[in-house]
C-alpha cells in the first residue's frame, strides 16, 4: 500500500515537472516573437529612446542565440513597398531608363526614333552630263512620293533612319541609293544624279506680251514634263528618234498653249515658246452687220460672240463700259427696240445679261465706282413744275440693287410759273468712289436767277452713304458750273455770278471731299487729258500731244510722274488688263495691249467704237 502511494505521488511529481518544462518552453518562443516584432517594428519606426541597445536600469531578455539581420533588408522592404504604391512612376522611370540605354546606341538610337519621329529630307536631282537641275523627277522615300520643282528640288517626309530613295523620268535612268533621315532637320540636301537616255533640249518660254521670261511653266511633251525656272527655261529630255513632238504648256496666270518642239541639243528660236496671260478682253464688234458684244483672249485668239446684236442698236447710242477689274461690263443699248435705250449689265463670270435700268427716259453713263455703276436720269415728259424729272443713280453689280443718290426739286403748277431745279450730265464727276455734282435753280423759261432758293455743291458716295453739302449759294446771285477733272483726284468749280464774271469765286475739291478757294484761274482756262485709274487705284494711263502726235503715259495715282510707255503715235488710251497691262486704241477701230512699262505691242483685234466719248472719266475702261 505504501509502495503504491509513493509510485503514485511520483507520477505526478513528473507530471507537474513536464507542464513546468512545457510552460518555461512556451515563455521562451513568445520572447522570441516579441524580440523579433519589436526589432521590425523599430527597424520601420525608429526613436531617439529605440536608438540605445538597453537602459541603465533594465536588462536584455535572455533570448538565446541572436539572429544576424542584413542592414539592406528594411531599404528594399521601403522601396519594394514605395514601388507598389506607385506603379506608374515607377513604370515611367523604367521606360525612360531604357530609352537612354538604347538611345546611346547609333543602331538602335535610329530603329526606336524611326517609331516616333518623321523628318523633312530635302532632295536635289541633277542632269549628270549638263549638271542642270531636273524638274519633274519622281522621288520615292519611305514609301512617300514627290515631284521636283523648278529648281530640281523635292521635300518628302520620311521616319528618320535608314531608307532606300529611288529617283525616276522619262528618258532617264533610275537611280537608287541608300540616304539617312537625320533626327535634326539637315542642313544639307541629298543630292541624285540621273543619266539622260534621251535628247536634252533647251526651251524658254516668254510671255507673249511683255515678252519676258515667266517661270513656272510646266511643259508636257510626249510622256515626260519640265518647269521652266526664274529665267523661264527648262530643258526637256524627248525621245532621239523624233525631230519634232507636240507640247503643251500650262501655267497659273496665263492661258494653256498647244506648241511644238524643235528636238535638239542646239539652242533655236522656234523652241521660244510663248504664252498668253489668262483673262478676256470684251468690246462691241459689227463685223456680223449689227452691234453684238465680243471677247477674246488677251492676244484677239478664242473669239466668242458674248451678245448677239439685234439689229435695233443705235449705232451712235450704244456703249460698253467695263470696270476696273473686268468682271462686270455696262451696255447702254436699244437693242429691246423702243424710243429709249435701257442700261444692261453683264456679269462676265458667266456672261448672264440683266437689265439695270429702262424707262421713259435718257440715260448717260457717268462710270464705275468700284461695282457701283453711276448713271443719271433724264425723265421724258415731265413738265418743269413736276419734281423728280433728273436723278442721279448708282447700280451696285454685286446686290443687284438700284441706289437712287440725287433728285431735283421743283415748284409752280404750270411752265408759265416753274421753278426747277436740275443737275447735267456735264456738272457730275467721279473721284474715286465719290460723286461730285452740282444742282442748279431755274425760272421758267431758263432765267438763272431764283430768288428764295439755294444752288448746291455737294458729294455723295457711290453706294448712297456719305452725302455731304460742301457749298451753297444763293441761287438769285450764284450759281455752280464749269466742274473740271484736272486730275484722278481733283475737280475744280466756278461759283459764277450770272451778272458779272468778276464776282465770281473758284474753288478745288480733293479727293477726300474737301474744298478750298483758289485765286489760281488758270485751271479753268486749260485742257486736261482723261485719266484712266488702274484696277489698284496706285497708277493712271493718259494720253497727250506732243508735236502732233499722241504720248502715252503711265504716272501714279494722282497723274503725276508720268512714264512714256508709247510715243509719237496715233493710238490713244483704252484701259488697264489688271496693274500689269495697258489698252490702247488705234484711229477708233484698233484695240492693242502692252506692257505696263511699254516695250512691244500686239494686236488684240478690230472693234468698234460709237461716236460717244467721255472727258475725265476714270471709272472703267472702253468708250473712250
Amino acid at each position: 500500500m505504501a509502495d503504491e502511494e509513493l509510485r503514485a505521488d511520483e507520477a505526478q511529481d513528473a507530471e507537474m515537472r513536464q507542464h513546468i518544462a512545457d510552460d518555461k518552453n512556451s515563455r521562451k518562443q513568445d520572447d522570441n516573437n516579441v524580440a523579433e516584432q519589436e526589432s521590425v517594428e523599430a527597424s520601420e519606426h525608429p526613436t531617439a529612446s529605440e536608438s540605445k541597445t538597453t537602459t541603465e536600469n533594465e536588462a536584455e531578455p535572455t533570448l538565446g542565440p541572436k539572429a544576424v539581420v542584413s542592414d539592406h533588408q528594411p531599404r528594399l522592404r521601403r522601396l519594394k513597398h514605395w514601388c507598389g504604391q506607385h506603379k506608374i512612376w515607377t513604370a515611367s522611370v523604367v521606360i525612360i531608363v531604357l530609352l537612354g540605354v538604347l538611345a546611346a546606341v547609333p543602331y538602335t538610337r535610329y530603329k526606336l526614333a524611326g517609331l516616333l519621329w518623321r523628318q523633312t529630307a530635302t532632295i536635289r536631282v541633277f542632269d549628270s552630263q549638263t549638271h542642270k537641275p531636273i524638274t519633274s523627277a519622281a522621288v520615292t522615300l519611305d514609301g512617300k512620293t514627290a515631284h521636283t520643282n523648278s529648281s530640281g528640288i523635292a521635300y518628302v517626309k520620311a521616319h528618320v533612319g535608314s531608307h532606300m530613295l529611288v529617283v525616276s523620268k522619262a528618258y532617264y535612268h533610275q537611280n537608287s541609293q541608300s540616304v539617312l533621315v537625320p533626327i535634326m532637320r539637315p542642313k544639307n540636301a541629298d543630292v541624285v544624279y540621273l543619266q539622260a537616255t534621251g535628247r536634252q533640249v533647251p526651251v524658254s518660254v516668254v510671255n507673249a506680251i511683255t515678252g519676258k521670261p515667266v517661270p513656272n511653266i510646266t511643259i508636257k511633251a510626249v510622256s515626260t514634263e519640265a518647269i521652266t525656272d526664274k529665267n523661264g527655261q527648262a530643258t526637256v529630255v524627248l525621245p532621239a528618234n523624233q525631230s519634232n513632238v507636240a507640247a503643251t504648256l500650262t501655267g497659273t496666270g496665263f492661258n494653256t498653249k498647244a506648241a511644238h518642239i524643235s528636238v535638239t541639243t542646239a539652242v533655236v528660236n522656234a523652241n521660244t515658246l510663248q504664252v498668253t496671260p489668262s483673262g478676256k478682253i470684251y468690246f462691241l464688234s459689227n463685223r456680223s452687220g449689227n452691234i453684238d458684244v465680243v471677247k477674246t483672249d488677251l492676244d484677239g485668239n478664242s473669239r466668242q460672240t458674248v451678245l448677239a446684236g439685234t439689229g435695233k442698236e443705235d449705232p451712235n447710242n450704244t456703249l460698253l463700259l467695263a470696270s476696273r477689274d473686268w468682271k462686270f461690263m455696262a451696255l447702254l443699248s436699244k437693242r429691246d427696240g423702243g424710243d429709249n435705250a435701257k442700261l444692261f449689265l453683264i456679269n462676265t463670270q458667266n456672261d448672264a445679261v440683266t437689265t439695270m435700268d429702262e424707262g421713259n427716259a435718257s440715260f448717260n453713263p457717268v462710270g464705275w465706282a468700284a461695282h457701283d455703276f453711276v448713271y443719271t436720269v433724264n425723265r421724258n415728259g415731265y413738265n418743269n413744275w413736276q419734281p423728280n424729272a433728273t436723278s442721279i443713280k448708282s447700280y451696285d453689280a454685286d446686290s443687284a440693287k438700284i441706289n437712287s443718290l440725287v433728285s431735283t426739286n421743283a415748284t409752280g403748277s404750270s411752265n408759265a410759273d416753274a421753278e426747277y431745279e436740275t443737275t447735267f450730265p456735264d456738272a457730275v464727276k467721279l473721284i474715286n468712289n465719290m460723286v461730285v455734282y452740282s444742282k442748279t435753280w431755274y425760272r421758267y423759261p431758263g432765267y438763272l436767277s431764283v430768288d428764295g432758293k439755294v444752288n448746291t455743291l455737294a458729294t455723295i458716295n457711290a453706294d448712297g452713304t456719305g452725302a455731304n453739302t460742301l457749298k451753297t449759294a444763293d441761287a438769285s446771285k450764284f450759281y455752280f458750273t464749269n466742274l473740271i477733272q484736272s486730275s484722278p483726284n481733283e475737280v475744280y468749280v466756278t461759283q459764277q455770278d450770272p451778272e458779272a464774271n468778276t464776282n465770281s469765286q473758284y474753288f478745288e475739291i480733293d479727293g477726300d471731299g474737301t474744298i478750298k478757294q483758289t485765286q489760281d484761274t488758270h485751271y479753268f482756262t486749260q485742257s486736261y487729258p482723261t485719266y484712266l485709274v488702274s484696277p489698284s487705284s496706285k497708277q493712271t494711263l493718259w494720253a497727250a500731244v506732243r508735236d502732233g502726235k499722241n504720248t502715252l503715259f503711265v504716272g501714279d495715282a494722282d497723274g503725276q510722274n508720268g512714264k512714256v510707255v508709247l510715243n509719237a503715235t496715233d493710238q490713244t488710251i483704252y484701259g488697264w488688263f489688271t496693274d500689269n497691262y495697258v489698252l490702247s486704241a488705234k484711229s477708233g477701230s484698233e484695240l492693242y495691249i502692252m506692257g505696263a512699262n511699254g516695250g512691244q505691242q500686239i494686236k488684240i483685234t478690230d472693234y468698234y467704237k460709237p461716236t460717244y466719248n467721255f472727258r475725265g472719266y476714270g471709272g472703267g475702261y472702253g468708250g473712250i
